[in-house]
């Protein structure tokens, strides 16, 4: 793979590319945040965050943000799961409360 570091000649090469790729309309500005939004939309922040150069995902994320989708009907479902069967031990959210296989939800609350 070839690295390269001065901006006109990545530009370039670029338009080169587009332009026998046949993509009218294409840049790099474009592409950068295509790349981010499909990464921020797959949930992976961080990598898009260290490929787009910011200083921490907040920055990403105030960025792209936009494109993760509420999840109100999932976090609703699993919420439900919680309250209703317990947490098992074995998962992160019972943080040493758990004494047995479950806690009670009213332990966590």
């Amino acid at each position: 793979m070839t690295h390269v570091t001065n901006r006109g000649a990545l530009a370039a090469r670029f338009e080169r590319l587009r332009a026998v790729a046949g993509v009218p309309h294409a840049t790099l500005h474009r592409l950068r945040h295509t790349v981010a939004v499909i990464l921020v939309a797959a949930g992976h922040v961080l990598a898009a965050q260290h490929r787009l150069g910011h200083r921490d995902a907040a920055t990403t994320l105030r960025h792209y943000g936009w494109v993760l989708p509420p999840d109100d009907t999932a976090i609703a479902d699993e919420l439900e799961v919680i309250l209703t069967r317990g947490l098992g031990a074995e998962t992160p959210e019972c943080r040493g409360l758990c004494d047995g296989d479950a806690v009670s939800s009213a332990a966590v609350l």
